[in-house]
């Protein structure tokens, strides 16, 4: 009798047990390392601790926290803000370097950065109203769900991500029968330039011809 009350009491524990644990193994383990002053959703960061989706970082000046999770790094530069995501992370203000073994997606705004392989590293910066990525380490695809574009290793991108004051846009004229249709960039595409010598002239193009001026600048 007592063994099959025994019987019972264990069937019922691996019900219960199992599901939970199954659940827990899909959900993404990340692991937060603080160093100076950071505030995990507004309150002080101990050194080390789990962090879940939804939770926002911050960190203030001369500080910086780092996110490890399934192979995949992420560093917060000091002023600097992030929420964190089960499937990566949104920059809301500073800057934060990726190296993404197994898939880590950036968000800055309505667009969002995402590795093309396992092995990308990569930067990303933001103001509020305009973001810069860098690919250090393998291509990146960069879409706001609608059109993308994809950013070689060595260039950097720099997008529009307060579309709120956008005004709206007159349809393009279709293509004539015969012509060749031109390569159109994101209309969220302000320039692309390389590294080092092509970001000085992207600078060059986009600052010295004025705001209004937002022809992107290709490899």
């Amino acid at each position: 009798m007592l063994s099959k009350v025994m019987q019972k009491v264990l069937a019922l524990l691996l019900v219960v047990v199992c599901p939970s644990a199954v659940l827990m193994a899909d959900r993404p383990s990340a692991i937060l390392q603080a160093s100076g002053t950071v505030r995990l959703n507004g309150t002080p960061a101990p050194h080390s601790m789990s962090v879940f989706n939804g939770d926002l970082i911050d960190t203030a000046d001369a500080s910086v926290a780092s996110i490890s999770r399934n192979g995949s790094y992420l560093v917060i530069d000091p002023d600097s803000s992030i929420r964190y995501q089960d499937n990566g992370f949104a920059i809301l203000n500073g800057r934060a370097r990726v190296q993404a073994t197994n898939g880590l997606t950036a968000h800055a705004g309505p667009i969002s950065v995402i590795p093309a392989a396992n092995g990308a590293r990569f930067d990303v910066s933001s103001d509020g109203k305009t973001a810069l990525i860098t690919s250090r380490e393998g291509a990146l695809t960069l879409t706001d769900g609608i059109e993308t574009t994809t950013l070689a290793p060595g260039y950097s991108a720099k997008v529009k991500i307060d579309v709120s004051q956008d005004q709206e846009q007159a349809p393009k004229p279709a293509a004539k029968g015969g012509e060749k249709k031109k390569r159109v960039p994101p209309a969220w595409l302000i320039w692309v330039a390389a590294v080092g010598a092509g970001f000085a002239v992207a600078c060059a193009l986009t600052c010295g011809l004025g705001a209004a001026s937002t022809t992107p600048v290709f490899p």
